[in-house]
């Protein structure tokens, strides 16, 4: 559905963006990856290594779980659908149409996935291997 920002006229789609930082989201990950590569070559590093893995976990869901809708050109939350009644007055007032086409941004994917969730689809493994190793000793 079309939308209308009220802060800076964008019409298009609204995106949706996650509380959290994806910096730190980022960090937790790769901290949580490296101490589940090393943790699977030094049994001695399975308990930071599960610990890193269930602070970047924890963090990613709590990230997810709150989403907020946002413009996709200025990030406020303020869009609106553009057959609502204020949208069209907005759009009379400021001699606005709506676009036919709406751009699409693609994510950088390998195999169809994003590189993120290969990085922690590989960290899961990891971590569990190392854990398998651990505890079946």
């Amino acid at each position: 559905m079309k939308k209308l920002c009220t802060q800076c006229f964008y019409i298009g789609h609204e995106e949706s963006r996650i509380y959290g930082d994806y910096t730190t989201d980022s960090i937790l990950w790769g901290l949580a990856f490296f101490f589940a590569l090393a943790g699977a070559f030094e049994t001695f590093l399975w308990f930071p290594a599960t610990i890193m893995f269930f602070v970047a976990l924890l963090y990613s869901i709590s990230g997810y779980t709150f989403k907020a809708c946002v413009c996709s050109k200025c990030q406020s939350p303020s869009m609106i659908p553009v057959s609502s009644e204020k949208a069209q007055q907005i759009m009379n007032q400021m001699g606005l149409s709506a676009p036919d086409y709406i751009e699409i941004k693609e994510e950088r994917t390998v195999i169809g996935m994003a590189f993120r969730t290969i990085f922690v689809m590989l960290t899961v493994i990891l971590v569990l291997f190392m854990l398998y190793k651990h505890f079946a000793d």
